[in-house]
């Protein structure tokens, strides 16, 4: 979904900066996530989770830095922020299931 928005963002200074720091950080959950299937250790699996978090959570900046800069239907801002705040909410859940 968020490379799907970055193709419908006009070309400019800008906004090549805000892509290019969204999908730094949307890539970075996926990669962090499956770092973390892989520990060794319960620690690493948390450790690895709790960047995935920190990823979604710069990734949310920045969906809101786009919006803001940018004309986009309400209904893509929508699905968005829902989608964003879910997966936050579930690695979160993840991260303090796994602690116990």
């Amino acid at each position: 979904m968020i490379f799907d928005l970055c193709k419908k963002i006009p070309d400019n200074s800008v906004n090549r900066v805000l892509i290019n720091q969204i999908i730094r950080s949307v890539t970075s959950i996926a990669g962090n996530i499956a770092e973390g299937s892989g520990a060794a250790t319960k620690k690493d699996f948390i450790n690895y989770l709790n960047n995935a978090r920190k990823s979604a959570i710069e990734t949310d900046n920045w969906r809101v830095f786009i919006f803001k800069t940018n004309q986009i239907k309400s209904s893509s801002k929508e699905m968005l922020k829902a989608k964003s705040e879910e997966i936050i909410k579930i690695l979160t859940t993840i991260i303090k299931n796994s602690k116990k």
